[in-house]
């Protein structure tokens, strides 16, 4: 995923002489996803991501709501601004939309100029990350169907895989609905699998 969104990002970087750094995050809990800095010497994503947490907890304190969620800071030459990657629907909830974006500017950039580039650095990488996740799901089901291929009880493999990544046997039918940590998961269990098919081959 970071050589898609590092790719995506420089298309589009040209004109944005001011941008500082960009941060893809996952809500609630902060954990950083993706990274950018001009200066690679200062490492800023780490106290974005802290940001990001307690915006989240003061947003639930409040009771608010979890579409249109956004933050907009303004400091002596400086502004931090943060959105939800995806736009939510009434039924979505932070579970299933959980990549935040935060675009950091320098120098002194009007707030309409700041929504301007950071809406065009999200949209521009919310099509990178789909076309990312596009070929990682691919190669996910490609994986799995070898796997099966290979086994002489396909059934009692799939009942494995399932225990061991923690995802519900039903729901395998439909990689395409397992979240981003439950397909790293499942990758994480047919890795061992293969390799102790190896180990007993060998």
């Amino acid at each position: 995923m970071k050589p898609s969104l590092d790719r995506a990002l420089a298309e589009i970087i040209g004109p944005m002489e001011g941008l500082r750094a960009v941060v893809l995050s996952i809500a609630p809990d902060g954990l950083i996803a993706w990274s950018w800095e001009r200066n690679a010497k200062h490492d800023i994503a780490l106290g974005f991501a802290a940001l990001n947490r307690a915006a989240s907890t003061c947003f639930e304190s409040l009771g608010a709501s979890q579409r249109d969620r956004s933050v907009l800071l303004n400091a002596k030459n400086s502004c931090v601004a943060v959105w939800p990657l995806e736009e939510l629907a009434e039924t979505d909830t932070l579970e299933n939309g959980r990549m935040t974006l935060t675009v950091v500017f320098s120098g002194r950039m009007q707030s309409g100029m700041v929504m301007l580039y950071g809406n065009r650095i999200r949209l521009h990488l919310r099509q990178a990350l789909a076309a990312a996740r596009c070929d990682e799901l691919s190669a996910l089901r490609s994986e799995l169907v070898e796997l099966l291929e290979g086994s002489e009880e396909p059934d009692a493999l799939l009942a494995k895989l399932s225990q061991d990544g923690g995802v519900e046997l039903r729901r395998l039918a439909r990689l395409e609905a397992l979240s981003e940590r439950e397909r790293t998961h499942l990758h994480e269990a047919m890795t061992l699998r293969r390799a102790a098919r190896r180990r007993l081959h060998h």
